[in-house]
């Protein structure tokens, strides 16, 4: 029997994964990133459809999107990608803002 996840334990999920987008469309601008990119979106939206948000739980949303972003730049930002850390992180928090915007109701 398949075990129901709590409204926390959905939220932080969901952010995970889109945290995790954010950063994939920054490092990996080929195919295969953006695919998985959007999967992770895909599978963020699925999840959090099915409850309604309030505004405590959408800022939680972004800040943990933001922490999963800045873990996954900080990992795989090099040289070559012509970005700075900051610079990264910065596109990675318009990504999630827009998500957010579209996708999490309240």
């Amino acid at each position: 029997m398949a075990k129901t996840l709590t409204r926390k334990q959905i939220l932080e999920s969901a952010a995970q994964r889109v945290g995790n987008a954010a950063a994939h469309r920054i490092v990996y601008d080929d195919p295969p990133g953006i695919r998985e990119a959007t999967e992770y979106e895909h599978q963020a939206k699925r999840v959090i459809e099915q409850k309604g948000w309030n505004d405590m739980e959408i800022a939680r949303f972004r800040e943990i999107a933001i922490r999963r972003a800045k873990k996954e730049l900080g990992k795989r930002v090099q040289v070559e990608h012509g970005l700075t850390l900051e610079a990264a992180l910065n596109e990675a928090i318009e990504k999630i803002d827009a998500f957010i915007a579209k996708d999490l109701q309240k």
